[in-house]
Order: C-alpha cells, then sequence, then structure tokens
C-alpha cells in the first residue's frame, strides 16, 4: 500500500481581505488517510498593534510590596494601588 500514489485534493473554504482558510485531504487507494485545515493569511501591517507604549518605571525590588487577601505578594508601581476602593483617578 505505500507504494501506490497519494491524491492530495484541496479546497478553499472562505477567504476574506486578510485571512483564507484550505481544507485539504489526502487520499491512497481510494481511501481517505489524512485530512486537514490550514489558516492562511497575507503579509501586512500588524493589526493589533495599536497599544500604547510600555512606561519607563522601576524594576519590582523598588516597588512596594502588598499582600493580597489570598495572601500572594503583589508589587505596586509608583505608590498607586489600584484596587484600593478610595482611589479616584482615570482608568
Amino acid at each position: 500500500m505505500s507504494n501506490e500514489p497519494v491524491e492530495v485534493e484541496t479546497s478553499p473554504l472562505s477567504a476574506g481581505r486578510n485571512y483564507t482558510s484550505v481544507g485539504s485531504s489526502l487520499s491512497q487507494g481510494g481511501v481517505e488517510r489524512a485530512r486537514g485545515l490550514a489558516l492562511l493569511n497575507s503579509p501586512g501591517r500588524h493589526l493589533i498593534r495599536h497599544h500604547a507604549e510600555m512606561p519607563d518605571v522601576p524594576g519590582p525590588e523598588q516597588a512596594l510590596p502588598v499582600e493580597d487577601l489570598f495572601g500572594r505578594e503583589t508589587r505596586i508601581v509608583g505608590g498607586t494601588d489600584r484596587s484600593d476602593p478610595e482611589l479616584k483617578q482615570p482608568a
């Protein structure tokens, strides 16, 4: 059976502006042996790179250690504890 030719069949399932999905099927001796799905994308500008730049802050060694309700240590940068219910600042 291994010396029989392998037939490959592909079919586009959906095509969009950035992504296309293609189904493929491999057959040998008239019997389907494997099936797969490929998600393809076209290279272009990064659509997800809209985050703010990371601020320049000191390392964790210089941050204020605070213990949470579960006994885990959290480090507060710049002395602002965002879990403080009295805090009145923008998100």
